[in-house]
């Protein structure tokens, strides 16, 4: 279930990337699970925010492209074993982080009720904070309703 899922785990693990370890990392768990969700906001064209809304599982054919697509479950889980694979190294093998990517199917994701441009109307900064709250209290709602995770 979802519950099992610790927030500061994953802020972990992003201050890790960047390069901050914390003092007594010989108390932290030997395995970090991650669980990753796709979501995905409603379509839409709105010319303030980038894409429209939805994972590109296009071929890409472009020659020099970062993270090209198509962005499925197959990229964000080759992702999980870049951290994987990272984790393991630097720590000497004192941290096993292991992961799976859900929805389960290639290309599904979980839509969100709103558009991309809902969540953040940068209006304000308080007005951003609170859309990124409810973007993940959505993600993190329509996840748990899914009997798989």
């Amino acid at each position: 279930m979802l519950k099992r899922v610790v927030l500061g785990g994953l802020v972990f693990v992003c201050l890790s990337a960047l390069g901050f370890w914390p003092a007594k990392a010989q108390s932290l768990p030997d395995t970090l699970k991650i669980l990753a969700i796709r979501v995905e906001f409603q379509p839409d064209n709105a010319t303030t925010t980038t894409g429209d809304g939805t994972f590109d599982l296009s071929s890409s054919t472009t020659a020099f492209q970062i993270d090209p697509p198509p962005h499925n479950r197959s990229y964000f889980q080759d992702h999980l074993t870049f951290a994987k694979n990272y984790f393991e190294k630097v720590s000497r093998g004192a941290l096993i982080v292991t992961g799976d990517v859900f929805p389960s199917g290639e290309s599904d994701a979980y839509r969100l009720s709103e558009s991309m441009l809902a969540y953040n109307p940068n209006t304000s900064a308080q007005a951003v904070d609170q859309g990124i709250a409810r973007l993940l209290r959505d993600a993190i709602q329509l996840a748990d309703a899914d009997d798989q995770v």
